[in-house]
């Protein structure tokens, strides 16, 4: 069965140059199953949204997609010393940190990642293609490189398009926040136009300010 010596020493043979570290086998199968590091981390090691998996939800998690081997060993290679949880940046840094530079960005050149939506879905479609996400990121600053977070975020290996819920829990809280708000988010702006003119015109500039006018108004009622 899978915790044979055969299945623990396959995962130990860091000796043979030609064996996978344990680690680097685990992020393997998460984006075999998930298509990312990311997805694989929002859709089934942190479904509760903490930013944080504790040892005993790791081990459970890391069985349930069949990683073979010592996996509290495996936790524990991923896992600072002494600590009794691991993060998105334990488990992989440069997803980490890509993901980190893009919150930023959004938040001090949008306000949040559902605006920052509204200014790279220019055709308000609800969805980005790899092209237009690139492009987007580049015109608002972002210092990474573009392409390699768009491979980061998708949630399937061969998608060519970014919906608002694919970027972390931050979009997908946003997305659900939207769609309580309103139901015309996706197509306020939409319109039969080609996908040049749309970008020559300002559908999604329009659809960018109503929705701020909106969480203004939105706002003061509150109050």
């Amino acid at each position: 069965g899978p915790m044979s010596p055969g299945a623990s020493s396959t995962m130990r043979g860091d000796a043979s140059p030609r064996a996978k570290s344990p680690r680097e086998a685990f992020k393997k199968m998460l984006k075999k199953n998930f298509g990312s590091i990311l997805a694989g981390w929002t859709r089934h090691l942190d479904v509760s949204e903490q930013w944080r998996v504790p040892r005993g939800v790791f081990v459970q998690k890391a069985r349930d997609i069949g990683v073979p081997g010592n996996l509290k060993e495996l936790f524990d290679k991923f896992a600072q010393t002494g600590k009794e949880f691991i993060t998105l940046k334990d488990l992989d840094p440069e997803v980490h940190q890509a993901l980190e530079d893009f919150q930023t960005l959004a938040k001090e050149k949008c306000g949040s990642f559902a605006k920052m939506w509204l200014k790279l879905d220019i055709g308000a479609r609800g969805f980005v293609t790899q092209e237009e996400f690139v492009e987007g990121l580049t015109g608002l600053g972002y210092q990474g490189d573009a392409a390699q977070l768009f491979r980061f975020l998708r949630p399937e290996k061969d998608r060519h398009l970014l919906c608002l819920e694919d970027l972390g829990h931050h979009g997908a809280q946003e997305m659900r926040e939207i769609r309580a708000q309103t139901s015309t988010f996706k197509f306020r702006a939409s319109s039969p136009k080609s996908k040049a003119s749309q970008r020559l015109g300002n559908a999604g500039e329009e659809a960018f300010q109503i929705e701020g006018s909106e969480d203004d108004a939105g706002e003061g009622e509150r109050a």
